[in-house]
């Protein structure tokens, strides 16, 4: 429809001579949202799951209770987060890209990734560092770690991912306090 999400590759080759700019390019879809689940069963039990956790939860380490929450975060925003990982991992060897992807989890948060983040806003102390130890570190960083090249660069930006999340937690707790 219209106002459906889709994601896509674009694939720019230049053509013509060195003086004229022409360009052709190629569009492929990369996800369609088409779910056995729909959003709104998913969301709610994400926010019946979400609940059960004491706000002081920060998903930092892995427990076995954590398995559920994890696995239906994962549904809800798998399209978003294959599409981050696609792109990181398509692109490796670009730093920009890189750049683009910390922006596509900390700040422009596509899709479902925006409903998950006000879900948990509402609920924890420190809902960024929950955000990023859910979304990134138990669902985006192991599909990374398994290719091969990309891996090469994971850990520089798993370091900077973190840093600049625990920035804005400071910044988030300052404004809460004040």
């Amino acid at each position: 429809g219209i106002n459906a999400e889709y994601g896509v590759n674009v694939q720019i080759i230049p053509i013509g001579t060195s003086k004229s700019f022409c360009f052709l390019c190629f569009f492929s879809v990369v996800y369609e949202k088409e779910k056995f689940v729909s959003d709104t069963e998913l969301k709610d039990l994400l926010q019946e799951l979400i609940n059960k956790y004491p706000a002081t939860e920060s998903f930092a380490t892995t427990k076995p209770e954590h398995t559920e929450i994890i696995s239906v975060a994962r549904s809800f925003i798998e399209a978003e987060i294959t599409l981050i990982s696609k792109f990181l991992s398509d692109n490796w060897s670009m730093e920009e890209a890189w750049q683009m992807g910390k922006f596509m989890i900390l700040k422009q948060k596509l899709g479902n990734l925006q409903f998950f983040y006000d879900m948990i806003l509402k609920k924890f102390e420190d809902p960024r560092m929950v955000y990023v130890n859910l979304v990134f570190l138990r669902i985006i960083h192991p599909s990374l770690a398994s290719h091969k090249q990309a891996k090469e660069k994971l850990a520089d930006f798993s370091k900077q991912l973190f840093e600049e999340a625990r920035i804005a937690s400071r910044t988030y707790s300052n404004s809460k306090e004040n």
